[in-house]
């Protein structure tokens, strides 16, 4: 009689980037996933999130499904980021010691509304984990649902440090069991944390299995929309690229790391979205941003997100001792159409 064993299913990441309004584009791609592969607190094993990345992260982990998610941030955006504040909040707002352009007041309260009492222990992927900066250590600090230092920190105080950008929004204070910071916006250290959830991954895989290769982890990465412009020699290009480089370069050179380094074990769903709609707090742009993503879902990435479905969800299965060295992530008879889907989509490379 032939030996078997099971075959670790691969560890399943799902990492947000942030993005502001455009991360509405993550959940177009997330509610269409959902739809075809079930309850999405039930298809990952760790969920990283950056800025408001990490709203849509905490979503998902809370057990929210994504028509309920979609409506949610509809109302977080037009709150949150409303033009008709009073002439004295704004005044209040100006000072140069307290300067924001948006209410913390305001998205506070949103918050509070949408996780509620919720700690990070209590959400259901653990580790679900939140991508900060520590500007005092110089240095990320990763808000995880599965460390007991962060256990009793409001889920919602979790992603009001995630999303405060400076300028945008004043630091969040976050008092833990060892020590209480201010934390900024994640997007500062990593806009795109995908290799936080790969790193976590593995180091989760080696604790329960004394082993792990980059094949054992499985890695779904969303962008919140990829911008092409023209290059420009004036002092307002200058500055555009200055200012743009941090959250769109540092994004898209993690993707071609991680894309050279995992190979079909990672998969990048991006849309291209025109320069106007770059903004991430012009409220008025989330329409437009879902109606193009769900063009795109439409004509490109339905056979993918497919694909993807049957990856997160397929459970492991008992083969012969001697083939589990050579078992793969995905079919050896996976068809041309998709593969030249991937190709095209920029998920994969042509090599």
């Amino acid at each position: 009689m032939e030996t078997t064993t099971e075959v670790r299913r691969p560890f399943r990441v799902l990492s947000l980037d942030g993005g502001g309004v455009r991360c509405i584009i993550q959940l177009a791609i997330l509610d269409e996933l959902e739809r075809v592969a079930g309850p999405l607190y039930r298809c990952f094993d760790a969920i990283v999130g950056s800025s408001v990345g990490a709203l849509v992260g905490c979503g998902v982990s809370v057990g929210f499904g994504m028509q309920e998610s979609t409506e949610l941030f509809y109302s977080f955006v037009d709150e949150v980021f409303s033009k008709h504040d009073r002439f004295h909040e704004k005044l209040k707002r100006l000072s140069w010691w307290s300067f924001s352009k948006h209410s913390d007041d305001r998205v506070s309260e949103v918050l509070k509304k949408i996780y509620g009492d919720t700690t990070m222990q209590e959400l259901l992927v653990k580790p679900t984990m939140v991508v900060c900066h520590n500007p005092q250590k110089a240095r990320p600090e990763i808000i995880s649902s599965d460390e007991l230092r962060y256990a009793s920190v409001p889920v919602w105080e979790a992603c009001k440090a995630a999303t405060s950008a400076p300028l945008y929004f004043k630091p969040k204070q976050v008092k833990t069991r060892y020590y209480s910071d201010f934390l900024l916006d994640g997007g500062l250290v990593s806009n795109n944390p995908a290799l936080f959830g790969l790193s976590r991954g593995m180091q989760i895989l080696r604790q329960r299995h004394g082993e792990a290769e980059l094949s054992d982890v499985l890695i779904v990465s969303l962008g919140s929309g990829k911008i092409r412009e023209g290059t420009s020699n004036t002092l307002s290009g200058h500055l555009n690229a200055l200012t743009t480089a941090p959250f769109f370069g540092s994004s898209e050179a993690t993707h071609y790391g991680l894309r050279d380094l995992l190979g079909k074990h990672y998969y990048r769903l991006q849309v291209e979205i025109p320069n106007h709609l770059k903004r991430p707090d012009e409220s008025y742009n989330i329409h437009e941003l879902h109606a193009i993503t769900e063009d795109v879902i439409e004509r490109h990435y339905q056979p993918v997100i497919e694909h993807l479905a049957s990856l997160i969800t397929r459970p492991p299965q008992a083969t012969p001792r001697e083939e589990v060295a050579t078992s793969t992530l995905t079919d050896a008879g996976d068809d041309t159409r998709l593969h030249d889907v991937l190709i095209r989509s920029g998920i994969k490379s042509a090599s």
